[in-house]
């Protein structure tokens, strides 16, 4: 049985400015938040897709989003890290891999199976 999940994820990155909130009408803590989709596939794999980040007001949570390239440029330099987990962004290439790996172990076994014995 093929079980294909998938949901949001939001995460607070924690990144707090004080600034003005149109919709509070007075300067309020606002925090970066991240947004993605994660699908997951026979509960192996993972895949991060149609990632969003947001600057929201800690109080009513409205905000402006925030371009991506921006953001992740200012993490890797100031965290050396990216703010979407590994196994969410590479988790399903890398089960492919092995799974790959593995089909060819089996092949080549088989294969030196049938070698005549010298």
């Amino acid at each position: 049985m093929i079980f294909l999940q998938s949901h949001n994820e939001l995460r607070n990155l924690g990144q707090k400015q004080v600034k003005f909130c149109p919709f509070c009408k007075q300067n309020q803590n606002h925090s970066i938040w991240l947004q993605y989709r994660l699908t997951t596939f026979n509960l192996i794999m993972n895949f991060a897709s149609d990632v969003k980040y947001h600057l929201a007001c800690s109080n009513c949570r409205n905000g402006v989003r925030l371009k991506n390239q921006e953001i992740e440029k200012y993490f890797k330099e100031k965290f050396k890290t990216h703010p979407v987990p590994f196994s969410h962004r590479y988790g399903g290439i890398i089960v492919l891999i092995v799974l790959s790996l593995l089909v060819v172990a089996i092949f080549a076994n088989k294969a030196y199976k049938f070698l005549p014995d010298w």
